[in-house]
């Protein structure tokens, strides 16, 4: 028996015995699907929901690392001139090189946390005239009359939207571990240069 004929004969069974629940109330095979999609709905919106919380979040994560970005950067040059000049007998290739390393950390950085807040294009809820036209003007206008039709109708677009939102959310994430990953790593070069800096001067 295939799948299509099992969920008919499911059908069939369900209308020859209506789902009774605990209070004895039994509901025809429309007012089921009624309440599941209803189900399914409050869900889906619970989702839509919170990928819209974490965008704002990751947004603000992303600011956030740009304004990290500034101190260290500004505690970096400001350092730098008492460094040169208490350089001792280190040579300005180890300053040119330690510094390029850092820079080019703290730039990635600055980049990736810059990119994460971009407004990448997505599906979102049309115009209300544009609904209006799509409802009002479709072949099939008897369908939505059907109170689960509606609810599916719904469900199906929100899950769309979401999706979007999901996908560049992950993206954004990733953007932003990898922004903080190469913030860390300049900190590293800061540390290890100081420390090569403190053998050689003790050498």
């Amino acid at each position: 028996m295939t799948k299509k004929n099992r969920i008919k004969k499911q059908n069939e069974n369900n209308r020859m015995n209506p789902i009774v629940d605990e209070n004895g109330k039994q509901y025809s095979d429309s007012e089921v699907k009624k309440v599941l999609y209803q189900y399914i709905l409050d869900l889906a919106e619970e989702k839509y929901m919170q990928e819209n919380q974490r965008e704002q979040e990751l947004i603000h994560q992303s600011g956030q690392m740009q304004a990290v970005f500034s101190f260290m950067t500004a505690a970096l040059f400001m350092g730098l001139p008492i460094a040169i000049e208490n350089k001792g007998n280190l040579p300005e290739g180890f300053f040119f090189v330690a510094i390029s390393v850092i820079c080019f950390c703290l730039l990635s950085s600055l980049v990736l946390a810059s990119v994460a807040t971009w407004r990448w294009k997505k599906r979102v809820l049309g115009s209300i005239e544009s609904i209006e036209k799509s409802i009002l003007d479709s072949q099939a206008w008897e369908k939505n009359l059907v109170d689960y039709n509606r609810l599916c109708s719904k469900v199906n677009l929100l899950k769309k939207i979401q999706s979007d939102k999901e996908k560049i959310n992950d993206r954004r994430s990733n953007l932003i571990l990898a922004s903080m990953v190469m913030f860390f790593i300049s900190i590293g070069v800061v540390l290890i240069s100081y420390l090569i800096a403190i053998f050689m001067i003790k050498r």
